[in-house]
Order: C-alpha cells, then structure tokens, then sequence
C-alpha cells in the first residue's frame, strides 16, 4: 500500500493512462476531488457508505440503473495485493454478479456523474453499458488486476458493443483520508 500525502498530476496521468491503455472500447479518465468522494457516498444510507470509500470500486450501470457494484472489501485475498476478485464466479458472466444484494442501494447514472460533477458527454453513453472504476495509486496492484479482470470480462462478453469505462482517481480524498 502506497501512503498518498498529495495529489501527483504526473503519477496520476501515468497510471491512467496505463490502465486506460488495456481497455480497446470507448472510455474516459478523471481525477476527482475529495468533495466529489463525499457527494458520491451522500448518494447511499449510513450503512452502505463505508462501501464507498473502499480505494477500490466498480460499478455498472444498465440502462442508467446500478446493477452491479465491487469493492475490494468483498473481494477475499491477503491484504490489498492479491484480491480475489472473482469469488463465487462473479466475473464469469456478463453484467457481472453483484458483490452485494442492490436491491435498497441502487442509485443511477445520471445522479453518480451529477454528484461527481463530471463533464460526461451523454451521446456517448447512449444505449450503452456503464462502467465506473474508482481506482487510486494508494493500491496499484490491486487496480491493475482488477481493471484487467473488467476488460477481459468485457471484451469476452460484449465484443461488438463494449461499454463506456469511466475511470475515476481518488487520489485527491485518498491522500486526505486516514487508513
């Protein structure tokens, strides 16, 4: 685990555009701000919101509806580094298997990018899949092997209609959080 004092521009553009490279479809890289990461679990009640502020984090959206979520909390392994990601076969399939029921949950699309305040274009994203992947430089291996296992799922399952990634760094709240 990497200990983040500050926001590094350069490390940041290096890692996105490393995790971005592996992903052929349509995509986006941002770095929030840590105002951004409170808004974003403001969206959920009090018990699901340490969920929230897991390094880790990928969810997919379907017609703008949360349908499945991941942290590295569900994820079982030996500290952050060798997670796995894909207990019970949840990426063995196509939205993959939630890790938590979303049933009580569930937010939309549209209110995670307003609460992030993201200029996403929404022709772009029309009739497509959603994937947001939170990642930080806090746990690289962690990110790397999961982005990994986001794009092997989805090339394997929906070549000819990837879906849009937009990947989020946290690095800005992650270096003023207390782990």
């Amino acid at each position: 685990m990497n200990n983040i004092k500050s926001f590094d521009s350069l490390k940041y553009e290096e890692m996105a555009a490393e995790l971005s490279s592996d992903y052929p479809g349509p995509k986006n890289s941002y770095a929030i701000s840590d105002t951004a990461m409170l808004n974003y679990s403001a969206l959920f009640d009090t018990t699901f919101q340490k969920n929230t502020f897991q390094p880790i984090q990928l969810l997919y959206f379907k017609d703008k509806d949360l349908t499945s979520y991941h942290a590295n909390c569900f994820a079982p392994g030996i500290n952050l580094k060798h997670l796995d990601w894909n207990t019970e076969g949840r990426f063995d399939q196509y939205i993959p298997k939630s890790a938590v029921d979303l049933e009580k949950y569930s937010i939309g699309l549209d209110q995670l990018i307003n609460a992030i305040q993201i200029p996403v274009d929404q022709n772009k994203i029309l009739n497509k899949d959603v994937v947001v992947f939170f990642w930080t430089r806090m746990v690289p291996i962690s990110a790397k092997d999961l982005n990994e296992i986001m794009v092997k799922n989805a090339t394997a399952f929906t070549k000819d209609n990837l879906p849009y990634v937009i990947y989020l760094n946290t690095d800005k709240f992650m270096s003023k959080a207390d782990y």
